[in-house]
């Protein structure tokens, strides 16, 4: 009989600290109420009769606009004295006909029953209005509950404000143009990003990854996907076929994480971040042109070779290498060079 006591004691203790699992949705209660980490109920709500009342400081509630009796509440510990020793009838009660009696002793909760940043709430209990407006016994509704813990908002705007560089990338061939119908094969850095904080006194990393990239063009191709791969470059993007300066454009969805245990574990953060990394790309369109010289200078007419050859890089054979015209002025200096006039800047890319 001792030990079958002791056992209806243990698990009533069990049932008055038993909590529910986790949740952070501040949407889940109303009037603005945020629910608490590792509890049943809202923190600043309790529901009596279908309404809504709020849940005052001290643990009472507030009486609500009606003249029915309304059920009374308040917060109480368990007392270490209810279990009484293993070889007594005493067992732990969850009803007191009268007033809860004050503890002597209260029951020691574990320090890590709750969540960083939050702390503990005495069980809430309940008596129920009689219709006579009598009241009927002290009944225990809830064990031991969390404070919702600042922590994971003050988390979520850390990482709302994480400073996270734009995505590097490459392009094969790196040689500062590319030819319109050949296009580029870009590489990205798909690297994470961490930041180490303080955050109401704990110590929390922060880790953005990237997780999804966007490629677009400005020269009318419209936007374009090029996932990245395992090798040196992903896949190709070709330009408008005529010869202009495209600005190449990837905006990268970065996927937020925080670790309170120096990255052992991580946790998801709520939302996402975007960068975005434009590079400048000079785009070439050869067409074929008809000559009478070949590579050395020789011609079939007899006459000199021209002091400045069509080349893939200089097709409008001005000596110019038309990808090392600054932005800023590449558009002019194409429309000169079609008008049959030359070009006098001598400002250059490199």
């Amino acid at each position: 009989m001792k030990v079958m006591r002791v056992l209806c004691a243990a698990m009533a203790l069990l049932a008055a600290m038993s909590v529910s699992p986790a949740v952070w949705a501040a949407d889940a209660c109303v009037d603005g109420a945020e629910q608490d980490l590792f509890a049943a109920t809202c923190a600043s709500q309790v529901e009596v009769g279908g309404n809504a009342f709020a849940n005052p400081e001290d643990g009472g509630l507030a009486e609500p606009a009606s003249s029915e009796p309304a059920d009374r509440y308040q917060r109480h510990p368990i007392c270490a004295e209810w279990f009484g020793d293993a070889g007594s009838e005493s067992q732990l009660s969850q009803e007191w006909p009268g007033d809860i009696p004050d503890c002597v002793a209260e029951l020691i909760v574990a320090d890590t029953m709750c969540p960083p940043a939050s702390s503990t709430i005495d069980p809430l209990w309940v008596s129920r209005a009689n219709a006579d407006g009598t009241y009927g016994p002290w009944q225990q509704l809830t064990g031991y509950e969390c404070t919702a813990s600042p922590l994971p908002a003050a988390i979520a705007a850390a990482w709302q404000q994480m400073t996270i560089d734009p995505s590097t990338f490459t392009l094969a061939p790196d040689q500062g143009w590319a030819i319109a119908s050949w296009g580029v094969a870009p590489s990205i850095d798909e690297s994470t990003q961490q930041q180490d904080v303080v955050i109401l006194g704990f110590d929390v990393i922060l880790r953005a990854t990237p997780a999804e990239f966007a490629w677009t063009t400005d020269d009318g191709t419209g936007p374009t996907t090029a996932p990245t791969t395992d090798g040196p470059a992903g896949e190709t993007i070709t330009f408008a076929r005529r010869e202009h300066r495209a600005q190449l454009s990837v905006t990268t969805t970065w996927n937020g994480h925080y670790s309170l245990d120096g990255g052992a574990t991580w946790t998801p953060a709520p939302g996402t971040a975007t960068t975005t990394t434009t590079q400048s790309l000079h785009v070439f369109n050869p067409r074929a042109h008809l000559v009478n010289c070949d590579l050395d200078g020789n011609c079939a007419d007899g006459n000199s070779a021209p002091a400045h050859p069509f080349t893939v890089t200089d097709p409008d054979a001005d000596g110019i290498d038309n990808h090392t015209i600054p932005d800023a002025d590449i558009d002019a200096y194409l429309a000169t060079r079609e008008a049959g006039r030359q070009w006098s800047s001598s400002a250059r890319i490199g």
